[in-house]
């Protein structure tokens, strides 16, 4: 139900509930970091036309999205930035990562564009080969640098699954429940625009 108001309220604002759904996290981000210059990851599925999602194999890719976020700043603004800067944002998902990392002079290994991220899986798990009905199950999504939050949609009319994957050097399992908690209230509150000025 929750996720179902989140959705009507994007289309309010223009948006589609992933969109929807990364200006609240990025609010959400926002508010524990403080930072107004704000970089986030975000996997994409590096398939840009049809013929390439019918094709096995991984061609998944990562990009960047920047904010400029201020206290004063309205949501609706928000959910502005966040709808230009996904739509850039996939049509140069082709482009890799690494090749970003290089050209901007991230030569280090441990230097990355962002360390935070945000991860909206919106596909139905539903599997069949050959008529024999399969079971999808994410075990992994690989190390974390810092933290990134997950959606699963799984289109199963179960509605969203909320997970955190950390680094476990740098968040205890305490940490990561005060974070679970903190952001249900705010998707609690999503369900109508949220207060006007982002640091309300």
């Amino acid at each position: 139900a929750m996720a179902a108001q989140m959705e009507q309220v994007g289309k309010q604002a223009g948006a589609t509930l992933p969109q929807m759904l990364t200006a609240l996290l990025t609010l959400y981000l926002f508010r524990i970091t403080g930072q107004e210059d704000l970089t986030i990851g975000m996997p994409v599925t590096g398939r840009t036309d049809r013929e390439m999602r019918r094709v096995p194999g991984m061609a998944a890719n990562a990009v960047v999205l920047r904010f400029g976020l201020g206290l004063e700043q309205d949501f609706p603004s928000l959910v502005t930035q966040v709808r230009r800067a996904m739509r850039g944002a996939l049509r140069h998902q082709g482009f890799r990562y690494e090749d970003l990392r290089r050209i901007l002079g991230f030569h280090d290994t441990q230097a990355h564009l962002s360390r935070l991220g945000i991860n909206i899986e919106p596909f139905d798990y539903h599997l069949s080969f050959g008529g024999h009905p399969a079971r999808n199950r994410n075990l992994s999504n690989g190390a974390m640098e810092d933290l990134t939050i997950f959606v699963f949609d799984r289109q199963d009319g179960q509605g969203l699954s909320l997970a955190f994957y950390a680094n476990p050097d740098l968040y205890g399992e305490g940490d990561l429940v005060g974070h679970a908690a903190r952001l249900l209230r705010m998707l609690a509150a999503g369900r109508k625009l949220p207060d006007p000025a982002l640091g309300a």
